[in-house]
């Protein structure tokens, strides 16, 4: 081997072969393009800009064979040992491409393209906090997961069509539409799914939507097992529009039971109501004066006559009475209790009486009497008659 002496250069070194630091002569990694330089520990390639004394080291880290960037304190940059092939790739078009060679420019987006097995992910974790979350795709969904949890919060699914979900500018919410025009605005097309639906996973959740403003909340939901629609605005009535010319349906079941037409009509279990409120079972209504039971043959069935014996029966165990309801004391009535009437004119839970149902019952018993009269008058006549020719035969 050869010594070299140590020889120090004021001018610029041009060489057209490789230069090596380190190395014996003839040294067989040495190629005509190279610059190496050789050393059993931590070969190290420095740049030192003299006119500020900052210095970049290139080091050849320790026994793993790890490369290392260093500015002489700190370690900003490193790469392991048999790193795979184009774990990092900057492309000609600004393109940085993580675990591949190719990145994708689709749809002329350039930015980042990462390329991995399994689960391919960005993960955000803060210094000195336990909050990790992970930005990640996977099969056929992009999500974001909470390493403490395990959870899955967001999630998106391929095939999600044009505007599923849009944040426009103004702040305003868009779901399948680029451009609401509210605070939420949802946009369905072609579709009989429920536009919004909550649904509670146990019998006892309590769920609402409720509308909240500085002078009450006015929602509808469930509590208790039960559909609610309550405000808490105590300065403001709750109201219900319709649209002009429309009516206000209300229902149960998918059955329609009651129904407010555009003209103030209102019907119950009825389509067609003709008066202020009509009850389409009976046929009874109400035109704003008094209540009218309704009385036509085609609400009724099995007719026949009311016989004189069982009006007199039922007219003979009416018991009329004075008496106050206890919610109005003070103020005096006449009428029936309604448990202690016949069973001729008694309800099927003896709780009310039908003024028509007693009337039926004087009325047949003012009939009977009347033709009672009528025969007992003209008995009289007869008698008189008889009493007048015998008068006259003497």
């Amino acid at each position: 081997m050869t010594a070299h002496p140590l020889t120090a250069l004021s001018g610029n070194l041009y060489n057209t072969g490789g230069i090596c630091a380190g190395c014996a002569d003839l040294d067989g990694d040495l190629s005509s393009n190279m610059l190496l330089r050789k050393s059993s520990v931590y070969p190290v390639l420095e740049l030192l800009n003299t006119s500020n004394a900052q210095k970049w080291q290139f080091w050849d880290f320790d026994t793993s064979g790890d490369l290392k960037v260093s500015d002489n304190v700190l370690y900003p940059f490193s790469i392991e040992h048999a790193t795979p092939s184009n774990t990092l790739y900057v492309a000609a078009n600004g393109t940085v491409g993580i675990g591949t060679s190719t990145p994708s420019t689709y749809a002329g987006v350039q930015g980042l393209d990462i390329v991995r097995p399994n689960y391919p992910a960005v993960r955000l974790n803060p210094l000195g906090l336990t909050t990790v979350f992970d930005l990640y795709a996977a099969t056929g969904a992009f999500g974001i997961f909470e390493e403490a949890t395990g959870n899955a919060p967001f999630l998106l699914y391929t095939g999600a069509p044009q505007g599923s979900l849009v944040i426009a500018g103004s702040g305003k919410v868009g779901i399948g539409t680029a451009s609401p025009a509210s605070p939420l605005h949802v946009l369905v097309s072609g579709s009989t799914d429920p536009v919004l639906l909550v649904d509670g996973a146990n019998a006892t959740d309590g769920l609402s939507l409720k509308v909240r403003h500085p002078n009450g909340v006015v929602g509808f939901g469930i509590a208790g097992g039960a559909g609610q629609f309550f405000t808490t605005a105590a300065q403001h009535d709750a109201v219900i529009f319709g649209q002009p010319g429309k009516n206000l349906l209300l229902g149960v079941g998918g059955s329609e039971w009651l129904r407010i037409t555009s003209t103030g009509k209102v019907g119950i279990n009825m389509t067609a109501p003709t008066h202020f409120l009509d009850v389409g079972v009976s046929g009874a209504y109400c035109n704003g004066g008094a209540w009218v039971d309704g009385s036509s043959r085609e609400y009724k069935q099995d007719i026949r006559e009311l016989s004189g014996e069982d009006a007199a029966e039922a007219f003979a165990s009416l018991n009329p009475v004075r008496f106050e309801y206890k919610a109005m004391p003070g103020e005096g009535h006449v009428g029936f209790i309604a448990e202690d009437v016949p069973d001729l004119v008694a309800t099927p839970d003896r709780k009310g009486l039908s003024p028509m149902e007693v009337v039926a019952v004087l009325t047949k018993v003012v009939q009977d009497q009347k033709t009672l009269l009528e025969e007992q008058q003209k008995a009289i006549a007869e008698l008189k008659q008889e009493v007048a020719q015998l008068k006259r035969g003497r």
